[in-house]
C-alpha cells in the first residue's frame, strides 16, 4: 500500500471498472437468470428480492463476471442466506422508511441483478474493489466471505462499516445514473482538487479534506467525490463524521508552546496543514447541505432518515 488510506482498502469502482460502458439491460438480465425454487437458497431470494424488486441474486461464480484481468472465488454457502439479510436490514429498510414513495422507489431503482463475490478484487495499484455498479441495473458486492454469521454484530462492525460504505456508494451512481446530479455545484467548490483516476493513491486523508473531499478517492472524479460523500454520511455516526470533516480545529493550539499540540519543529508545517484542512471542511459543509438538499427535493429521499435507520439496524456507533 503506497498509504494508509481507508478508502484504498474500500471503495474503488467505476474508475477501475466501467459503470456504464456496456450498456447492460434489464431484458439480459432476464434472458440469462432463472431460479429454481427446490433449492432452498434460490428459493429465499426469490421471495425476499425477485418477487418484491424484480432482482436477481447470482452467487455462482462465472468469470463473465469479473473483470479479465482479476479472478475471484465463489461466496460460502453458510453466508448466502445472512447476507441477503443483511442487505434487507442495511440497504433496503433504509431506503424504504426514507424514500416519500417508500418500497415504491426501492421497486424501481433497486439494482435487477446483484452478484455476490466471496473475495476482494485487486487491482494493480495496490487497491482492491469492494463493489461495482454497472448501467443501473447491476450491482457487484465482493468479499462476502470475510462476513461471520456466527459473530455478534459488535465483532462484525467493522466488516459490515466498511461493506455497506461500498454498497451504498455504489448505490448511489445508479441513483445518479437516474435523477443525473449536476457536477457543476462540486466544480465550483474544488474543481481543481480533482486529481486523476490513478493519481489520488498517493494523497493522504488529510490532503484529500482540505481539497474538500472525504477520502482521497474522492478526488478522482465529482461523480466520486459525490458517491463517497453519500456513502460516508449514510455510514458514519453523525458526531464522528461532523468531528472529522465539518468541526474547525482551533489552529493556533500548533503554534503555541503552552498547548500539548505543539510540536517546536513541525510547529509552522502543522498549523499551515490545520487551515488548509480547515477550509476544506467549509467546503464539505457546503456539499453537505448540497447533498442532502438534492436527495430530499430531487430524488425524494430523506438522506438523515437513511443514516439515522442504518445506524440504528447496523448497531454502529463510532
Amino acid at each position: 500500500m503506497k498509504t494508509t488510506i481507508y478508502s484504498l482498502l474500500t471503495l474503488v469502482c467505476l474508475g477501475l471498472i466501467s459503470c456504464d460502458e456496456d450498456k447492460l439491460t434489464y431484458k439480459e438480465i432476464l434472458e440469462e437468470n432463472t431460479y429454481n425454487e427446490n433449492d432452498l437458497i434460490q428459493k429465499y431470494y426469490k421471495e425476499n428480492f425477485l418477487d418484491p424488486f424484480g432482482s436477481y441474486v447470482v452467487y455462482d461464480y462465472l468469470d463473465k463476471y469479473v473483470d479479465i484481468t482479476k479472478t475471484g472465488v465463489p461466496p460460502r454457502k453458510d453466508v448466502l442466506k445472512p447476507i441477503g439479510e443483511l442487505i434487507k436490514t442495511a440497504w433496503i429498510q433504509p431506503y424504504d422508511v426514507a424514500a416519500d414513495k417508500g418500497a415504491a422507489f426501492l421497486h424501481k431503482y433497486f439494482p435487477k441483478e446483484i452478484i455476490l463475490l466471496g473475495s476482494s478484487l485487486r487491482n494493480s495499484d495496490g487497491t482492491v474493489t469492494l463493489g461495482i455498479a454497472e448501467s443501473g441495473v447491476r450491482m457487484t458486492f465482493a468479499d462476502v466471505n470475510s462476513y461471520n454469521p456466527k459473530a455478534t454484530p459488535a465483532q462484525n462492525q467493522r466488516w459490515v462499516a466498511r461493506a455497506f460504505r461500498t454498497l451504498h456508494h455504489e448505490f448511489t451512481h445508479i441513483i445518479d445514473q437516474n435523477f443525473r446530479f449536476d457536477p457543476q455545484q462540486f466544480l465550483e467548490l474544488s474543481g481543481s482538487g480533482y486529481t486523476s483516476p490513478t493519481s489520488w493513491t498517493t494523497l493522504t486523508n488529510d490532503q484529500a479534506v482540505a481539497r474538500g473531499m472525504v477520502t482521497p478517492y474522492a478526488t478522482s472524479a465529482p461523480a466520486e467525490d459525490f458517491a463517497e460523500l453519500l456513502a460516508y454520511i449514510i455510514t458514519t455516526p453523525p458526531e464522528e463524521f461532523k468531528k472529522n470533516y465539518i468541526t474547525q480545529y482551533p489552529c493556533a493550539n500548533f503554534i503555541n508552546p503552552n498547548h500539548a499540540d505543539y510540536n517546536s519543529v513541525r510547529a509552522e508545517s502543522n498549523y499551515q496543514t490545520c487551515r488548509n484542512v480547515n477550509a476544506g471542511r467549509t467546503i464539505l459543509s457546503k456539499k453537505y447541505t448540497i447533498v442532502q438538499d438534492y436527495f430530499k427535493n430531487t430524488v425524494g429521499v430523506d438522506l438523515l432518515k437513511v443514516r439515522d435507520k442504518f445506524l440504528e439496524v447496523t448497531r454502529i456507533t463510532k
